[in-house]
C-alpha cells in the first residue's frame, strides 16, 4: 500500500472498493475508460491505491483521478476489459470545502 498520511485515514478511516470492468464507462478492451467512485466525502493521493486483477496500478501513469466531493472519477491510460476485478483503497477528508 502507497505510504499516507495516518491522521487523515484515522479520522475517516481506510475506505476500499471492489469493482469490475463492466463498471466502467465506454467498451469493453479500450483505454480511457472511466469509473465513479462511491465516495462520500473528499478523497485524496495520501493511501490512494488501485489494483486490477491484483496489479498494483501507478497514479499518473496507469491512471489519473479527480478528488471530488462524492464520486471520484478514475480514468485509465490502460486497456480495461469488463471481466477484470478492481480494486480502490482510499481515504476521505473529514471536513466538506
Amino acid at each position: 500500500m502507497a505510504m499516507f498520511n495516518k491522521w487523515v485515514c484515522k479520522v475517516m478511516g481506510l475506505t476500499t472498493e471492489s469493482k469490475h470492468g463492466s463498471n466502467c464507462s465506454g467498451t469493453d478492451g479500450t483505454v480511457s475508460r472511466t469509473l465513479t467512485m462511491s465516495n462520500v466525502w473528499l478523497t485524496v493521493d495520501e493511501g490512494f491505491s488501485l489494483f486490477v486483477d491484483g496489479l498494483n496500478l501507478v497514479i499518473d501513469v496507469d491512471f489519473t483521478v479527480t478528488h471530488l466531493y462524492t464520486g471520484s472519477l478514475i480514468k485509465f491510460n490502460n486497456i480495461i476489459f469488463n471481466s477484470q476485478h478492481i480494486e480502490i483503497n482510499y481515504c476521505q477528508t473529514a471536513g466538506r470545502g
